[in-house]
């Protein structure tokens, strides 16, 4: 008897609730834009980012009341989408989850709503196109009519979402 396994990233809309019309899934999930403050390795492949939030596309993370982010994530696993920590100034746009008891994470899955299918992006600037996709994306995703799972499967696999991702997106 021969046992095959497979470790992939799962596809998701970073939430099976999103895609179902609940909205009780951004009372812990949260897209942010933010400015890379530290990196910070905690041991081997988890790093913690400390985020100057700049802005909240979506969720429940109040930017201008908590300007200041930690966040844990882990890098280059097999079964992780992100594969590189970003570094100290660059600006993101990433998916935060609220964890009872630990530090807000930034989730391994593959993100149906990020170009690059990553929890997190870097990118040049907070106007630039790689940022307007993603508003684009939530506005979908957040819509009376959102995309079923099947669909946003469908849109990852044509965009190759079985290819290696990366946290930098060059505009």
């Amino acid at each position: 008897m021969v046992l095959l396994f497979a470790i992939c990233p799962r596809v998701s809309a970073a939430g099976t609730p999103l895609t179902t019309g609940e909205t009780a899934y951004w009372t812990s999930d949260s897209v942010v834009y933010a400015e890379v403050v530290s990196v910070t390795t905690v041991r081997s492949n988890l790093v913690r980012l400390t985020l100057d939030v700049k802005a909240t596309l979506a969720g429940s993370w109040e930017a201008a009341a908590n300007p200041s982010l930690q966040s844990d994530v882990d890098i280059g696993l097999r079964d992780s989408s992100v594969e590189y920590a970003p570094s100290v100034k660059d600006r993101v746009v990433v998916l935060v989850r609220k964890v009872p008891g630990f530090p807000y994470r930034i989730p391994n899955d593959v993100v149906a709503y990020m170009p690059n299918y990553c929890a997190i992006v870097v990118v040049k600037s907070f106007d630039g196109p790689t940022v307007a996709k993603i508003v684009s994306r939530l506005r979908e995703l957040r819509s009376d009519k959102p995309p079923t799972n099947a669909e946003l499967l469908r849109r990852a696999q044509k965009e190759g979402v079985g290819k290696r991702v990366t946290t930098r997106i060059f505009e």
